[in-house]
């Protein structure tokens, strides 16, 4: 049901079915004055379930307990109409709060706006339109618009005896926050940091070079004085510091397999260069991909190209309606 991992801090797993991720962690933080549930689970009766039954094993009084969603992904925020309550406090980044308001005002004339982006990076219509109600992100996002409490980067929310300090760390989102208790070292770090897998970065229409952002907010946190990161995956277990280099190593090894391909296959388009990059998913080709899969490696594919052409390695160019992208 839940696990105490420091005095005060519960962790509620969250099974996404049918999801590589296989579950969510939910964090209760528990305050003299208030309480703060960190990330919810996708808008699905499973998840409900698993969220909902923890908090009755911690016996926690929603009407004094605030949300804190550490990025708009609906794995995360997709449940937010079924546990908050009237008075409940929500906070996201002002960032991911603009956005996810256009997304939930307009869900389908949002989505169908990123196919047509996809399209140009050489992503079939038709593909896309027959896997979109399987796509969690679409199918499992929270039900309709709510309000937040949009908050900045170093900004404190204080529970009583426990002081959160917002971080703002651009990249797997426009707007993701990590939360820091300093006096205790303990980093919530969301999507930011994962142990056991690497966090999917994509393009964003409102974060030019999402990757180079990324990059940049994992030098940043590194040198926080972290002592323990709850992560918003898998497991907890791994050192803060060797991670961070794993992961930045991770993406220069990919930055150089796409000048790799692209120099010997001059002209391909995001879809063509995902095909035939290298992933750790068990499938013997790119047309065995599952499609949330394949649409998730198209945006990895996008980041790293825009990542190097900001760089002044390849260039861009639009042939016949696609993009189409060399080196220099």
């Amino acid at each position: 049901m839940f696990e105490e991992i420091e005095k005060n801090i519960y962790r509620i797993k969250v099974s996404l079915p049918r999801n590589p991720l296989k579950t969510l962690n939910s964090y209760v933080v528990v305050g003299t004055e208030r309480n703060l549930l960190i990330d919810l689970g996708f808008n699905r009766d499973e998840c409900y379930a698993d969220l909902s039954a923890g908090l009755r094993a911690l016996q926690l009084d929603m009407e004094r307990t605030d949300i804190f969603l550490t990025h708009l992904h609906s794995d995360h925020s997709g449940l937010i109409h079924r546990v908050a309550r009237e008075d409940t406090r929500i906070y996201m980044s002002r960032d991911d709060a603009k956005i996810n308001s256009g997304f939930l005002r307009d869900k389908l004339a949002t989505w169908e706006k990123i196919e047509r982006s996809y399209v140009k990076a050489g992503y079939a219509l038709d593909e896309q339109i027959k896997t979109r109600e399987a796509n969690p992100a679409f199918s499992a996002a929270p039900a309709a618009y709510f309000e937040t409490e949009d908050i900045d980067d170093g900004a404190l929310i204080d529970l009583g005896g426990i002081v959160l300090q917002t971080v703002h760390t651009p990249g797997h989102t426009p707007g993701h926050m990590c939360l820091f208790d300093a006096e205790r070292g303990v980093l919530f770090s969301g999507d930011h940091i994962l142990f056991d897998i690497t966090p999917n970065i994509t393009e964003w229409e409102d974060l030019d070079n999402s990757l180079g952002a990324y990059m940049e907010s994992l030098k940043r946190v590194r040198r926080m004085p972290v002592r323990r990161t709850l992560t918003g995956h898998r497991e907890n277990k791994g050192d803060f510091v060797t991670r961070i280099d794993e992961i930045l190593a991770h993406h220069e090894t990919r930055l150089r397999e796409v000048r790799t391909i692209l120099a010997r296959e001059p002209g391909l388009t995001a879809y063509e260069l995902a095909a035939r990059m290298t992933w750790s998913i068990n499938v013997r080709c790119w047309e065995e991909f599952p499609p949330g899969q394949k649409w998730f490696a198209v945006g990895e594919a996008l980041s790293h190209l825009r990542y190097l052409e900001c760089g002044g390695v390849i260039r861009r160019e639009e042939v016949d309606g696609r993009y189409r992208n060399f080196t220099i």
